[in-house]
């Protein structure tokens, strides 16, 4: 029953047993009333006293068929209320609807009823309805055989009321490169939901509410058919993939109902080289879902310790003979090295070309021509003494 106390709920049999609640119909009020307080007197719980004395103050005096028609006499319609912030899908908690009870959704809202597995039946605009089931075949098809106090049956159902308007979101999903860091995509949606059905039905195993905010749901959306697109690949690939990005943001969106009104793809490639203009990386894993976060944070990780341990690759060679050496370098045959700073240089300078001291002259042993080093006094060849 709709915004009734539990116990009338159980009395009128709304709990969805087809052999439970008050059967001998027809009825007055007077009767069921009595009936009522037979059972709070049975239990011997005071506290269930006010739930019959409620009872007894909505339900308008008269006879009675069935117990739908006492149903709706007690609650005669279900309304739509405002969404709550920040949220745009809104569920009843009822699990059963009396045959000719008024559903009113409100504008910019449709609603679609649902059963207790998540089964999506039909669905209703705008405006008053009434519930029947006439006017809810699916719902209707889907709900028990009329009970014995249900001639005239109830609709195993609940309705889902979802608002229709634009709402922008940002989507942030990324996967492991062939490199070992994230890459993925950044892109600012405005959804709306098109098909309400198809999206009750999207929810059957899952909570009916996504999560708040819009980001973290649509980016847990759109993760299985993003991923696989950037999963193992390089940054300039996927950067090279925005078409097929843009076109799996749509068809996963559209695949569960929503619409996309427009989509601005932010970036797509690596996540660490993100536009300054827009959110840093940290950012982006912050609107990530937890799970999908702790993944990259480990293996960001492990990629920075398997390149710390990768030993570097060896310099580039000294550039000419050590100081003192005395030999000559690359710069040509003949040339002199520096001995400050052992750099070569070409034949006949006089000042070294890389720290500017004087180079000492080549000399050779007076007694046998062999070329000898300076500050040499004696000739290494044949042992003269060389003048200073």
């Amino acid at each position: 029953m709709i915004g009734g106390p539990s116990l009338v709920n159980d009395f009128l049999g709304g709990d969805g047993s087809e052999s439970g609640g008050f059967g001998r119909f027809p009825a007055t009020k007077a009767e069921l009333r009595a009936a009522l307080r037979e059972i709070v007197e049975e239990q011997d719980e005071t506290t269930l006293m006010a739930d019959a004395d409620w009872f007894d103050a909505h339900l308008p005096e008269g006879t009675y068929r069935d117990a739908g028609e006492v149903m709706v006499a007690l609650a005669p319609s279900i309304s739509g209320l405002p969404m709550p912030a920040g949220s745009w899908v809104r569920d009843t908690p009822v699990r059963a609807l009396p045959a000719g009870i008024a559903l009113h959704v409100p504008p910019g809202q449709v609603a679609v009823l649902r059963s207790g597995r998540g089964v999506a039946f039909d669905v209703f605009p705008p405006g008053q309805h009434r519930l029947t089931r006439d006017s809810a075949p699916e719902a209707a098809r889907g709900s028990r055989p009329p009970a014995p106090s249900f001639p005239r049956s109830v609709l195993d159902a609940s309705p889902v009321f979802l608002d229709t308007g634009d709402r922008t979101a940002q989507v942030i999903v990324a996967a492991r490169s062939s490199a070992g860091f994230p890459v993925g995509v950044r892109a600012t949606v405005v959804f709306y939901v098109a098909d309400g059905r198809r999206f009750v039905a999207s929810r059957a195993n899952r909570s009916l509410v996504p999560p708040a905010p819009d980001d973290k749901f649509l980016s847990a959306l759109l993760e299985p058919s993003l991923a696989p697109l950037f999963r193992d690949r390089g940054a300039e690939a996927v950067a090279g993939d925005r078409p097929r990005v843009e076109a799996a943001i749509r068809s996963g969106l559209e695949g569960v109902g929503l619409g996309v009104r427009s989509l601005r793809i932010d970036h797509v490639g690596s996540m660490l080289d993100a536009p300054a203009t827009g959110p840093s990386f940290g950012g982006a894993l912050a609107n990530m879902p937890p799970e999908v976060r702790a993944q990259f944070e480990a293996r960001m990780a492990e990629a920075m310790r398997r390149r710390a341990a990768t030993p570097s690759p060896p310099g580039p060679p000294p550039r000419g003979p050590p100081p003192g050496s005395g030999t000559s370098g690359p710069s040509g045959a003949g040339g002199l090295a520096c001995r400050a700073c052992g750099r070569a240089n070409l034949p006949g300078t006089k000042f070294c070309g890389n720290c500017g001291q004087p180079l000492a002259s080549r000399r050779s042993c007076p007694a046998c021509g062999k070329e000898i080093g300076p500050d040499v006094k004696f000739c290494g060849s044949c042992g003269q003494r060389l003048p200073a």
